[in-house]
């Protein structure tokens, strides 16, 4: 279970969550998505890093996962 924080108002984010699980690992890709951007991060076991960043006018979307924790 993840909890989604949302540092700035934003309408209806949305996160998806695709596991990918193999025999020793367990490898994640979260993809969230508000204001019309959308923005990816692939976790690998415990590990998560911050793969894109978007923006638009001036709406700027990033996404940090720290333990069970997601900012958006």
């Amino acid at each position: 279970m993840y909890q989604l924080y949302v540092l700035d108002p934003v309408e209806k984010p949305v996160l998806n969550v695709s596991p990918h699980q193999s025999n020793d690992s367990c490898n994640v890709t979260l993809t969230c998505g508000a204001q019309k951007l959308s923005i990816t991060s692939h976790c690998y076991n415990a590990t998560c890093d911050m793969k894109e960043e978007k923006t638009a006018g001036d709406v700027f979307l990033s996404l940090y996962v720290s333990n069970s924790f997601i900012t958006l």
